[in-house]
């Protein structure tokens, strides 16, 4: 009777340490494919958008026409109401300080950004094109540089975040594994 009584005391504790880590893989599954995945994947788009709009200023004053700037500024507008979506969305993965911290410094960058672009477009409506020129080089680079940055940064830390939480299963696995061979 003792020995069963050892063998099932050592069967419940294998067993319950074989729970751990499998909630362990669970824990860290999620984070990968709910939260870091997708952070990498809405920062990319937002990347794009912004990359599309400034490629679109400069568009826009290289265009001669009247009803082509138009038709450059509406493209704008609806790439900017996308960015907003796509930050709402990636601001709900956020959990962590440092995450937020990051995604603060991309909400720092993006007004300067918009209201130097803003400023630009004016200047091309108004046909100064060398203002335009200039501001475009000397003070929109700039800010998209600063912008652009901030973005990488919390691409990168998503990146990490997923390769923590790949390495935290990996470990757990290996953990069941020894596990299942004592048993």
């Amino acid at each position: 009777i003792v020995g069963f009584g050892i063998v099932i005391l050592i069967t419940a504790t294998l067993g319950g340490l074989a729970y751990t880590r499998i909630q362990t893989i669970q824990q860290a599954t999620h984070t990968v494919s709910n939260r870091a995945i997708p952070g990498i994947v809405l920062l990319s788009q937002v990347e794009s958008l912004v990359k599309e709009n400034f490629i679109n200023t400069t568009q826009h004053h290289l265009a001669t026409g009247k009803e082509r700037k138009l038709a450059i500024e509406k493209e704008m507008e609806a790439k900017s109401a996308t960015l907003t979506e796509l930050y709402q969305q990636y601001e709900a993965l956020l959990v962590t300080d440092e995450e937020k911290a990051s995604y603060d410094a991309i909400k720092k960058r993006r007004p300067p950004y918009r209201d130097k672009r803003v400023s630009i477009l004016a200047l091309s409506r108004e046909g100064r094109s060398d203002e335009a020129r200039a501001a475009l080089e000397n003070e929109l680079y700039p800010v998209y540089q600063a912008y652009i940055t901030a973005l990488r940064t919390a691409v990168d830390q998503s990146r990490e975040l997923g390769r923590i939480s790949t390495a935290r299963s990996e470990a757990s696995s290996a953990k069941v594994g020894r596990i299942r061979f004592f048993a």
